[in-house]
């Protein structure tokens, strides 16, 4: 037993005293497979995004549950946290409308109809009234054939049976008149009679619409459908008999009633309960209609209607970050393959959504116009794309309508707003553009509440008119935190936008200032490539701002060493006569390296510094190379071609493809003597030629098009740099010489 808790103990120890090293190892691998692989690091801010979105929404669109009966007493009060319909308000004015729909048919005849049973019963009627004469008449045959006397008691008391059985069959209430006249026709008039009734009855009774006062004045039905050429006592007997005989033979269209109470519910509007409305309060009576509320809010503690509710939550932020992703998958594969830009578009739409359902808790019905959606679609359109920046806050403006309970103003509003932001955002130059983005987005907020206050029939002037401003507000707040949130992003995330693009071709950076002092030649250099690479670029649709920018620093590292460069020997000795090729070579070669060097110690953008790094290719440094092999042949047999050439990459896109060739371009025709349009048109398309030739736009997207349309491009803008001068005569210019010397102005 002893060694039992011996080893337990010694056990114990050894894993105490390995924690450390199980937590460390633990660490590291954290270390390389979450933290520092940015695949890994996208999933879980995903994750992370996903769960805080369903936690979101679920809290917001969820409200506190509650514990209530009808009859009981409230013990708090309550109130609605979202816009609703009160279903048993509306249920009882549709019910109300319903039974007053039916009334009205019931009392107008145009929705009568003749009852399918007419022709029935109307035949039943006629049959027992015959019957029961004809049986009568055969007794009173057979009496005549025996001898025995008609007398007029028996016939009367005949007339008398034939009316009970009538009345007790068939409910007719035939007078005693008819019927004895009828007992005693002969055979060949009451034969014809018979007839007249038996044609005009059910004819009658299946074509008129018998009504209550049809009935009791039967005359208006009857007597225009007796024949006119029928005797006046055969007629008046006719009449007599139908008078009693017809019934009210109309019944209600049961269908055309009920469409009409169908049309009168649908015609009560619905009555909705605002949001802040009071629904408990405490010490008041539940009622049917608190709790009918209560239910719809989904507030009542009910276990499977707050896991639908939960359900309901991760299937609305499945959907919503679909449809994203699709939208991404279909039109913007790059930004869902780059998952930099991925993180930030999440951060930015949970920014939002966390703000919104901020807000959304609020008590005040224009809570949903102060949502900052229109920042969330600044911030996108300037750092990711306008295009995904509409999308975004469509989706954005219906969730902000969703949290504030459901409502459609403030997400149309917001919507407006927002696509208005990014349409101001079409050129940004400078940071004051986010300023009338921010006015434009505000304006048109301002006039969306406003007409749809109107159009809606708002609560008063007052409210329509604070909820506009509300709305006016949100634009210029929105704007405020763009220009504060935009450094901190475009920091954070490695991105960048086109103001800070700007900003870096600003003449007071750093390192153009040193590049202005240090090496003057090779900033010229740079400023004149800039201008034509920036031209070249918008000709083929490129980023123009992108490869002015690249331009005036693809020259940096030089920086380092100015003067072996020759565009900086200025009255100086060339101190490559004094060098090997290969050293001098490597000089040369080394100025893409030391820029790539100095980008990253001043934090230029990646963008920036792979066009850096790429604008020679793997070009040759010709000079050097041919002056190498005009050494004797037992060093040229050593020479390799390979160290004359530059590292690379070479060009990986269109910019930097247009970098490469205005780089070119630009040094060959500036050395050239007499640059006319015909040599500057012939030395562009050479040096295209030789880069096309040699492979260096191999690994980029330039067609043959762009190269034919670049070449046209550069041919324009040098034209216009080294165009024609007029050369002034000797003595002219001493006079002009002169003058300035003496101080006077020379006036053209």
């Amino acid at each position: 037993m002893h060694s039992f808790f011996a080893r337990v103990y010694d056990y114990i120890k050894r894993g105490i005293v390995a924690l450390p090293s199980a937590i460390k190892s633990f660490g590291d691998f954290i270390w390389r497979s979450v933290i520092q692989n940015q695949v890994a690091r996208a999933w879980l801010f995903g994750g992370v995004v996903f769960v805080v979105l369903v936690m979101l929404f679920y809290s917001s669109l969820i409200p506190k549950q509650l514990n209530a009966e009808i009859g009981e007493r409230s013990t708090i009060d309550y109130e609605a946290p979202r816009g609703i319909e009160n279903r048993y308000r509306t249920e009882q004015l549709r019910e109300k409308a319903s039974e007053a729909a039916y009334r009205a048919a019931v009392n107008d005849p145009g929705f009568y109809i003749i009852a399918d049973t007419a022709a029935a019963t109307a035949r039943q009627k006629m049959t027992a009234l015959f019957e029961q004469i004809d049986w009568k008449r055969e007794e009173n045959e057979e009496a005549v054939a025996a001898d025995i006397s008609v007398t007029t008691a028996l016939i009367q008391q005949q007339a008398r049976e034939i009316q009970s059985r009538l009345a007790d069959r068939v409910q007719v209430v035939m007078p005693e008149q008819p019927l004895i006249t009828l007992l005693r026709l002969d055979d060949a008039r009451y034969q014809a009679v018979r007839r007249q009734i038996e044609t005009i009855y059910p004819r009658m009774m299946v074509s008129e619409r018998i009504s209550q006062e049809a009935v009791q004045d039967p005359d208006s039905i009857i007597a225009p459908n007796l024949p006119e050429d029928l005797p006046t006592a055969d007629r008046n007997l006719v009449r007599n008999v139908l008078e009693r005989l017809i019934f009210i033979n109309q019944t209600l269209d049961k269908e055309r009633v009920l469409t009409s109470q169908d049309i009168a519910r649908r015609e009560v509007m619905p009555v909705y309960v605002t949001r802040g409305t009071a629904i408990l309060m405490q010490g008041k009576e539940i009622t049917e209609e608190d709790m009918t509320l209560l239910e719809d809010l989904g507030v009542l503690n009910s276990g499977p209607s707050r896991f639908l509710m939960f359900l309901s939550s991760v299937v609305l932020v499945v959907l919503v970050v679909g449809l994203i992703a699709a939208y991404l998958y279909i039109f913007n594969r790059e930004i869902l393959m780059a998952t930099g830009n991925l993180m930030l578009i999440g951060l930015i739409f949970l920014t939002v959504s966390i703000v919104a359902v901020a807000i959304g808790f609020l008590p005040s019905a224009w809570a949903g116009y102060i949502i900052p959606v229109p920042m969330g679609a600044m911030l996108l359109a300037i750092l990711i794309d306008r295009k995904v920046a509409l999308i975004m806050s469509a989706i954005l403006s219906i969730l902000a309508g969703i949290v504030v309970g459901y409502q459609l103003q403030p997400a149309l509003v917001l919507l407006a707003g927002s696509w208005a932001a990014v349409y101001s955002l079409a050129k940004v130059s400078q940071r004051s553009d986010l300023t009338r983005a921010g006015l434009v987005s505000a304006s048109v907020s301002f006039l969306a509440t406003l007409i749809l206050g109107v159009l809606s029939g708002g609560p008063n002037n007052t409210s329509i008119l604070q909820r506009s401003l509300l709305s006016f507000a949100n634009g210029i707040v929105s704007s405020v935190l763009t220009i504060g949130l935009l450094p901190f992003l475009e920091h954070t995330f490695g991105v960048t936008s086109a103001i800070r693009m700007l900003e870096l071709s600003n003449p007071n950076q750093p390192l153009l200032r040193r590049l202005l002092v240090e090496a003057p030649g090779t900033y010229h250099h740079s400023i004149m490539v800039g201008n034509l690479a920036e031209s070249a670029a918008e000709s083929i649709n490129a980023d123009s701002l992108l490869v002015r920018v690249a331009a005036y620093y693809h020259d940096i590292g030089k920086i380092k060493r100015p003067y072996f460069f020759v565009e900086n020997q200025i009255g100086q000795d060339n101190p490559h006569e004094k060098l090997a090729p290969t050293l001098s070579t490597l000089i040369i070669i080394s100025h893409v390296k030391d820029g790539v060097e100095l980008a990253a110690e001043s934090k230029l953008p990646k963008q920036v510094t792979n066009l850096i790094e790429q604008h020679h290719g793997t070009d040759l440094v010709r000079f050097f190379y041919a002056k190498a092999t005009e050494n004797e042949n037992s060093e040229r047999d050593r020479l390799r071609e390979s160290d004359f050439r530059y590292p690379g990459p070479k060009p990986q896109t269109k910019e930097a493809a247009v970098l490469m060739l205005a780089d070119s371009v630009e040094a060959a025709c500036r050395a050239l003597s007499k640059p006319t349009p015909a040599r500057l048109e012939a030395m562009i398309e050479r040096i295209i030629k030789e880069r096309l030739d040699e492979g260096q736009l191999s690994e980029c997207d330039v067609t043959m098009k762009d190269l034919g349309t670049l070449a046209l491009t550069f041919a324009r803008v040098l034209s216009g740099i080294f165009h024609s001068r007029i050369e002034y005569p000797e003595n002219v210019v001493k006079e002009f010489e002169k003058k300035r010397n003496t101080g006077h102005a020379v006036a053209h």
